[in-house]
């Protein structure tokens, strides 16, 4: 009882020393406290801006990756040469663009995924022109609808969306592509690279007894707008280790493709064709500008270097021909010696007769 009365004046009490233990303190300490909380509570509000502005490393943002594995080409680059390969599906080496035939368990080749991204709107489709150049403006984007009417494509449509099978797409016909990319020198880096440009299905079809078929180009497809989609699809890279798996965008980083040059860009802006008519005059001219590629490659940072190597061979070969003509000069020089030192037939003096006939005399 005594306690209970003796409560409120033990609560008045207990406030005030608490009100005087804070009033004592410093200013000093004080003024810490008080930053001490305010920067506690800006780093929390910084940090929650920041998770909602930037996501974590790696993290996907719709359908756009935060971080491409490939730098782009800078628009000053010192050196660069454009390049058109036509890419056969049917070679060991790009196999992983074909691959499945049909889609399943989650699988779809390279075709398949395009067509998709091309009929949902994530990417454009641009018309292949006679001059087998691509054309990346509006003027020449091609809708999904006019492709699978022209190439004569099966698809449904259903309150005005078109529904097409994946065992209807044309992926076993598509065989090959054409494949543009540029070869360029980084002045910034030090560095080459081939970045890939662009990207042509090309539809193979009948056969007509002698080898041939019928090649059919779709549409042109601009890879750096493809390229944030590629890197979710998953190749198989490898026959002996069917664990082992590539994206489609690190398959085309890496260069793994291969495929003769068909076009390149020149000055007369001519064609691969009309510069070599023959298919032999096309292959030198294709090996002609592979080599052209490695030789500027490894003299770039050794121009100085090979001149001088090239003078000194031009010197040794100065040398060694000036020593050819040298032998050559010792060989003649004893034959006309010897023609020179040929000796005469010697004549018998009147002498040497007269002393026979004298000691024959004798005897």
């Amino acid at each position: 009882m005594q306690l209970k009365a003796h409560l409120p004046r033990l609560l008045l009490l207990f406030g005030l020393a608490v009100a005087l233990h804070s009033a004592a303190q410093p200013p000093a300490r004080l003024r810490e406290t008080g930053n001490a909380a305010s920067s506690a509570a800006t780093s929390a509000s910084d940090n929650a801006v920041r998770s909602t502005a930037q996501p974590a490393a790696g993290k996907v943002l719709g359908s756009i990756r935060e971080f491409p594995t490939a730098s782009s080409m800078p628009q000053d680059a010192a050196w660069r040469r454009d390049i058109y390969r036509e890419i056969d599906l049917t070679r060991d080496a790009n196999a992983p663009l074909y691959y499945p035939v049909t889609p399943g368990a989650g699988r779809e080749n390279l075709f398949v995924h395009l067509f998709h991204l091309i009929l949902r709107g994530k990417i454009k489709a641009y018309e292949y022109t006679p001059d087998a150049i691509e054309h990346f403006d509006e003027k020449h984007v091609v809708k999904g609808k006019k492709i699978l009417d022209d190439n004569h494509i099966f698809y449904e449509t259903n309150d005005g969306k078109m529904r097409v099978n994946d065992a209807d797409l044309p992926s076993e016909e598509v065989k090959r592509y054409y494949l543009k990319e540029s070869v360029y020198f980084n002045q910034h880096t030090g560095t080459f690279s081939t970045q890939v440009e662009a990207l042509c299905p090309l539809m193979v079809s009948g056969d007509f007894g002698d080898g041939s078929s019928q090649t059919t180009p779709l549409f042109w497809v601009k890879y750096e707008e493809a390229a944030p989609y590629l890197a979710k699809l998953s190749l198989m890279s490898s026959n002996l280790n069917n664990a082992a798996e590539i994206s489609a965008d690190d398959f085309f980083n890496t260069n793994r493709y291969e495929g003769p040059i068909y076009q390149t860009k020149n000055l007369q802006d001519r064609t691969l064709a009309q510069i070599a008519p023959s298919d032999s005059a096309r292959t030198k001219v294709r090996e002609q500008i592979e080599a052209e590629i490695r030789t500027f490659q490894r003299n770039v940072w050794m121009g100085d270097s090979v001149r001088s190597k090239n003078t000194a061979d031009t010197s040794k070969v100065e040398s060694t021909d000036g020593e050819q003509r040298k032998v050559a000069s010792r060989k003649v020089a004893p034959e006309k010696l010897k023609k020179q030192k040929t000796p005469k037939p010697q004549t018998s003096s009147p002498r040497s007769s007269a002393t026979l006939s004298v000691r024959r005399q004798r005897h």
